[in-house]
């Protein structure tokens, strides 16, 4: 039987490395960082979770369980580019996530941010 990677499993690198670096074997779960070019001084967010499609009547895994990397909106899928985009990535604590999060939503002129809930968008408005 194959089963989905539990979240604290996923998660166990990030967690003991949140002020390191990458290392070169390959991409882990987490909450991440990276420069918005090359050249540029801003930071922006990035994470990388793992995709599982479930059978939910027995539990286990109908297919292969594939690295996502989410920044600036989208979601890359491609193995070798998350690679790529994995050696630039550097770990931040949720804190810091959350917050370059909220910045780079201003940036982009959203006028609310993820972390604003239903309850308190209904009571600005």
């Amino acid at each position: 039987m194959r089963t989905p990677t539990p979240l604290d499993q996923q998660l166990a690198w990030w967690r003991a490395n949140q002020t390191g670096a990458v290392h070169t074997d390959g991409p882990e779960c987490g909450y991440f960082k990276r420069r918005l070019e090359a050249w540029s001084k801003i930071w922006i967010p990035a994470r990388i979770y793992l995709s599982q499609e479930i059978d939910w009547t027995t539990g286990e895994l109908t297919e292969p369980e594939r690295f996502r990397l989410e920044t600036r909106g989208r979601v890359l899928t491609d193995h070798w580019e998350i690679w790529e985009a994995w050696l630039r990535l550097r770990p931040v604590t949720m804190d810091e996530w959350k917050w370059l999060t909220a910045r780079q939503a201003l940036r982009n002129g959203s006028q609310t941010t993820a972390f604003i809930s239903d309850w308190q968008e209904h009571n600005l408005m």
